[in-house]
């Protein structure tokens, strides 16, 4: 939808194609054309769409002011925001974003529902009530409608010619516009549970009810651009002082020579080409196909003691999501107990490089009481070179029902070399780890939750016995190694 705007807006605006002949907008669009050059070619060697995507909006940005000389460069910058819309925040930032509209989304949803009467226990984004437990997941997140109320409230400025300032405000109301929709849809959805027996949060329903409340945030929106564009609306002109119009200029086209235009066609196909051949084989294959023969033994392969150190086995499952999920599609969960509390043993897999878990914990209501740490283990026995360890991340939790957790988890190519994340424990930029050289990969993790702060002791533990299951599940993986 955005692009169809951009199209239109710039069909009705540009009136035909001039070179450009200021030397300062000259020497801004050519900077801004290699510059996105370079950043096309960089988005292949790390293998980032985002980054891609960027170049390309970049690179009309560039055509605006090379070719586009009927517009001003408020016109130009204007008519780009429209692109720049559609492209997400990088480096994990979206996620957050997510996770910020999540934890605002249930917080007032459980006021709202204290002042009704509805008997409910909030954990985190999950609302536990007394026929269902709901998660406020993505898709109720906001950050879907958040986007697209953004684009529409910039066709819409477009469109009736706002002043700056009016955008700007319009612009900055639209995430109160979505956080109130959101608020009422989740609303909507407990009272459609508890009232009238109705379950909201999926089907056909769930999408007719998000429908009505993103055409309600569009509204609000709507009216107010109506509004304030009414009240700062620039003054008609009087009769008498009217200018009067002069014929249009003849627009002089000076077209870029065949050959400039003819090369960067040829570089752009010949990244484009190159990206898709390797992106194709890898990252964008984010989410291998596991084959079912190779599942079969790794299962075999997959056993754990009765007994680690103090913990005493008490369950065992095996679990299966959807190919895309962020947890993996597939996961063995050992349930132990110990005195301090349960105990959490899984292996989940696959996933491309390396991952921070810490997202998906603070999604489930945890709270980081310190940053994730990366420490350095040996795999045990006579060998203390540096081939010999490992590096797993840790995590330090709390949540608000007074529980305590900590989080121990290593990740492992399918052949048992361990991946040590560059990132060093800083959340959000193990993105731009995932090149195109990035592996397959599994983890293994230990969660240890008790209802009082963990101690150093049990820490030692978690960190011994998850040296023993990786010793023990490892090699196991190699089953699924992809065939060369």
């Amino acid at each position: 939808m955005a692009w169809l705007s951009f199209g239109y807006f710039a069909y009705q605006r540009l009136g035909g194609l001039a070179s450009c002949r200021s030397p300062l907008r000259l020497a801004a669009g050519a900077f801004i054309a290699l510059f996105c050059v370079a950043a096309a070619a960089e988005s292949i060697l790390i293998s980032s769409p985002w980054l891609a995507y960027a170049a390309g909006v970049g690179l009309v940005v560039s055509w605006l002011l090379l070719r586009g000389n009927n517009l001003r460069w408020p016109e130009a910058v204007g008519l780009s925001s429209v692109l720049w819309m559609t492209l997400p925040f990088p480096a994990g930032y979206d996620d957050r974003l997510i996770q910020f509209l999540q934890r605002q989304s249930s917080y007032f949803t459980s006021v709202i529902l204290d002042c009704i009467g509805i008997l409910h226990l909030p954990e985190g984004n999950v609302l536990e009530l007394s026929q269902k437990r709901l998660f406020v997941d993505e898709a109720c997140s906001g950050v879907d409608s958040l986007y697209a109320l953004m684009a529409i409230c910039l066709c819409l400025v477009l469109w009736f010619r706002q002043r700056l300032f009016v955008a700007l405000i319009s612009l900055s109301l639209v995430p109160v516009w979505a956080s109130c929709g959101n608020i009422v849809r989740l609303v909507s959805i407990v009272l459609g549970l508890e009232w009238l027996g109705i379950d909201l949060s999926h089907g056909t329903q769930h999408t007719i009810l998000g429908l009505l409340v993103f055409a309600g945030a569009f509204s609000c929106d709507f009216a107010f651009i109506q509004f304030a564009g009414a009240l700062f609306r620039k003054k008609t002109p009087t009769p008498d002082r009217i200018p009067v119009s002069s014929p249009n200029p003849r627009v002089v086209k000076q077209p870029m020579p065949i050959m400039a235009n003819v090369a960067f066609m040829l570089l752009f196909l010949g990244i484009g080409t190159f990206s898709i051949q390797f992106l194709w084989r890898s990252s964008l294959q984010r989410y291998p196909t596991i084959d079912p023969a190779a599942l079969s033994v790794l299962k075999e392969n997959q056993n754990l003691p009765r007994r680690l150190d103090d913990w005493q086995l008490e369950g065992y499952q095996n679990l299966e999501r959807s190919r895309e999920s962020s947890q993996g599609q597939f996961s063995n969960v050992w349930t132990y107990r110990s005195s301090a509390g349960p105990i959490m043993v899984s292996t989940d897999f696959p996933f491309r490089g390396f991952h921070l878990l810490a997202i998906c914990y603070q999604g489930a209501g945890w709270r980081l009481n310190s940053a994730s740490q990366q420490i350095e283990l040996d795999f045990g026995g006579e060998d203390s070179t540096p081939a010999g360890k490992y590096y797993p991340q840790t995590l330090d939790m709390s949540n608000d029902q007074g529980k305590f957790a900590y989080v121990v988890y290593a990740i492992f190519q399918l052949d048992g070399e361990p991946v040590r994340s560059a990132a060093k424990g800083v959340q959000g930029f193990e993105r731009f780890e995932q090149t195109i050289l990035e592996p397959v990969t599994f983890q293994i993790q230990i969660m240890m939750e008790s209802g009082e702060a963990i101690s150093p002791e049990q820490r030692e533990i978690a960190h011994r016995n998850l040296t023993t299951v990786v010793n023990q599940l490892r090699t196991s993986f190699q089953s699924l190694e992809p065939a060369s």
